[in-house]
């Protein structure tokens, strides 16, 4: 909640959500005063009330976020008990929330937080409808949706139809899917969705020639909205494209779900063989829920000309559900050896993970306490003391949920606080805010989105050392530039004052060529932040 945001996204809303919030328009988004498409509003209007209500901070920006997150795990909680049992529900809850995702999300904070949680909330509501028909779940369900949907656009609907549309077909209710409340739950999104779509349309669709922003040049952010962001990277109209492989997201899944990754994969891959078994027809008693909210959308994605791993994170949640289910069928079936060799499997994981964060205390991060690389080690000694004398059932859960407490415990209090200083955009803004003399600060010749979060306004870029000596002349003035911008202000005659060597990587995108301190100093991108006085 504290540390500083990352960028590139999350440093990029958190700032556009401060822009929102000075200019006071919340229909229209702009991002440096341009029109900005890329993101529906849901994220900025939520951050602009915290802003608003609790000042401008890293907490506020990130509290709406977990709020989202806890209504996840609630929704998750009641879901997977409406289904299954209490047990599996308790263990789909503790999966979800010791997931890696879960703790990704909550530090780089973009719309992912938001998205799974309306989206198994929708669901959680919807099933609940259809189980006791009561209108006041198609509003609540309809409210789901719609934060999905004013999230991150028409997957916030999808998933929701996928899931249910799969549990009616297989099962072959057909009277479930012709019900006239299903078209009253379009028409209350709809209506929910208005403020957005009134503010896109006078922002791009009453504009004759159209607006040009990164995606292009949008003639009409009504069919942006409802085609090309979501399905125009399938199609390949979307600009977005980069270059990934057909099993991107099953790799991404794996190492983003862990601890959990291969009893999720057990459970899912249950749910198919009862599918094949049952003929395509699942009796009362199952659940296809998971299967067309997860398999699905899954394959979709994977078609998609551009893919990053958060993309998956909005089904999350039924996949804990999965796992927490297949965790409670596997301790009820007593089976002593078999439960022996899953506890194995994730006590094996779970040290593996301890043995990670330790090597990136120690060789990647050696600056900071000694004591976190101790604490891992205690956990780990913990942890085997656990699994061999305690029973098997026990350490099948409680090791892998406790190792990933402590290991992201670590990764906030020791590893991002020393990332974090290799934003060199960020760490200029701090030392900036810090000047008493109230300097102008200006950018020669780019800007970070983090820069402008922790100025408090956008940094006026300049794009030639010639508009800093005519805009400045005699004054003293703070310049973020590169090593060429450094060489061309002291040849044009300014005098330096103060002279801050800063080191930039793009920190969400950790590389093992980064993580190895004797290889570092390459990846890294030098900055400047020089106080100068202009002639």
């Amino acid at each position: 909640m504290f540390l500083d945001v990352m960028e590139a996204d999350a440093a990029q809303y958190a700032t556009m959500s401060l822009e929102m919030l000075q200019t006071g328009n919340y229909l229209e988004i702009y991002h440096r005063g341009r029109d900005y498409i890329d993101k529906p509003p849901l994220l900025f209007w939520l951050s602009s009330l915290s802003f608003q209500l609790f000042g401008v901070s890293n907490f506020s920006y990130k509290l709406p976020s977990l709020l989202f997150t806890l209504l996840g795990l609630w929704a998750t909680y009641r879901l997977t008990r409406l289904l299954y049992s209490a047990v599996a529900a308790f263990f789909a809850v503790l999966v979800l929330a010791s997931c890696q995702a879960w703790f990704m999300m909550n530090h780089d904070v973009r719309t992912d937080a938001i998205l799974a949680a309306s989206t198994i909330f929708a669901i959680w509501q919807l099933v609940l409808f259809t189980r006791s028909r009561k209108f006041i779940h198609i509003v609540w369900g309809a409210l789901g949706v719609a934060g999905a949907m004013l999230t991150k656009g028409p997957i916030g609907l999808m998933v929701p139809a996928l899931a249910l549309g799969s549990e009616f077909l297989l099962k072959r209710q057909w009277n479930q899917i012709f019900r006239w409340q299903w078209l009253a739950m379009l028409v209350l999104v709809a209506i929910c969705l208005l403020p957005m779509l009134w503010g896109l349309y006078t922002q791009f669709d009453l504009s004759e020639q159209g607006k040009k922003t990164y995606n292009g040049v949008i003639t009409s952010g009504l069919r942006f909205y409802f085609w090309t962001q979501s399905f125009g990277r399938l199609t390949g109209e979307s600009t977005w494209k980069n270059d990934t492989d057909p099993l991107y997201f099953l790799h991404t899944f794996t190492w983003a779900f862990l601890p959990w990754s291969f009893l999720f994969f057990a459970g899912f891959t249950r749910k198919l063989r009862k599918l094949f078994s049952f003929r395509f027809r699942l009796p009362g008693g199952q659940e296809a829920l998971a299967l067309g909210g997860i398999l699905i959308p899954a394959i979709a994605f994977s078609f998609s000309k551009y893919k990053l791993p958060h993309y998956i994170f909005v089904f999350f949640p039924l996949c804990a559900m999965v796992t927490g289910h297949f965790v409670s069928v596997l301790l009820r079936a007593k089976n002593t050896r078999r439960v022996r060799v899953w506890a194995t499997i994730q006590t094996t994981v779970s040290l593996l993970l301890l043995a990670i964060a330790t090597t990136l205390c120690l060789v990647s991060f050696p600056n900071g306490s000694v004591g976190w690389p101790l604490l891992l080690a205690g956990a780990t000694v913990a942890f085997l003391f656990f699994f061999f004398r305690f029973q098997h059932a026990l350490s099948l859960m409680f090791i892998p949920a406790l190792a990933m407490a402590a290991v992201n415990v670590v990764l906030n209090f020791n590893i991002y606080p020393q990332l974090l200083r290799y934003q060199a955009g960020t760490s200029a803004s701090h030392v900036v805010m810090a000047d008493r003399d109230h300097r102008p600060f200006v950018s020669y010749p780019f800007e970070y989105y983090g820069m402008d979060f922790y100025y408090r306004q956008a940094v006026p870029r300049v794009d030639t050392v010639q508009a800093i000596l005519d805009h400045y002349t005699g004054r003293q003035v703070w310049v973020f530039t590169n090593e060429k911008g450094r060489t061309e202000l002291l040849h044009a005659g300014c005098q330096p004052l103060k002279d801050i060597h800063l080191e930039h990587y793009h920190i969400s995108k950790l590389t093992i060529k980064f993580l190895n301190p004797r290889r570092r100093q390459s990846t890294l991108m030098h900055k400047y932040l020089l106080l100068v006085a202009v002639p």
